[in-house]
């Protein structure tokens, strides 16, 4: 059962990533070096591989839960 849903959402992140590479007309290299248009996730991550570090000013959404602090 949990391996079908991982299954699922793999297969729907895919789908949603090659949709959005089609829309904006982008392709990325694959092994060779050959530029393709439908990628798999798994290659993708594996480019991302080298990003380490990602900033967010997350502030914003913790200005909810300032006000319930002392009702914590």
């Amino acid at each position: 059962m949990i391996m079908t849903l991982s299954l699922l959402v793999y297969a729907i992140a895919e789908m949603i990533m090659r949709s959005h590479l089609q829309k904006m007309q982008k392709t990325l290299p694959n092994q060779n070096k050959k530029e393709i248009s439908k990628p798999t996730l798994r290659w993708v991550f594996f480019l991302m591989r080298g990003i380490s570090l990602v900033e967010a000013d997350i502030k914003p959404l913790l200005k909810p839960f300032v006000y319930m602090r002392p009702r914590l």
